[in-house]
């Protein structure tokens, strides 16, 4: 099977979003990450992986390309409140289970 690069997948995936101007920045810096991460030699691939991965992940879900972006777009306004308050909640929840372990 071929190898798919990250940057391919990704540069499709943004054509179809066809982001508006405010938004090509953090296209852009998507692409770049995929490429970084396409880039990688095999020796490295995990460690380039690991460090630019989730910034590639956070710059997608922020263009609203991921399962959970899209589907908060699609619940609206209340979606997105019921979410900031769970994870106001989740990391209030870390915060005390830190302090206690730190006691």
């Amino acid at each position: 099977m071929p190898r798919v690069l990250l940057k391919q997948v990704t540069h499709s995936a943004l054509a179809e979003l066809e982001p508006d101007e405010r938004d090509k920045p953090l296209a852009l810096l998507a692409v770049r990450y995929a490429e970084a991460i396409d880039a990688a030699s095999p020796a490295d691939r995990a460690l380039v992986l690991k460090e630019l991965g989730p910034k590639l992940q956070s710059a997608l879900e922020s263009l609203g390309m991921s399962p959970a972006a899209r589907a908060a777009v699609k619940g609206g306004a209340a979606s997105d409140a019921g979410t900031a308050s769970a994870k106001r909640d989740e990391l209030r929840n870390r915060r005390e289970s830190r302090a206690a372990r730190a006691n």
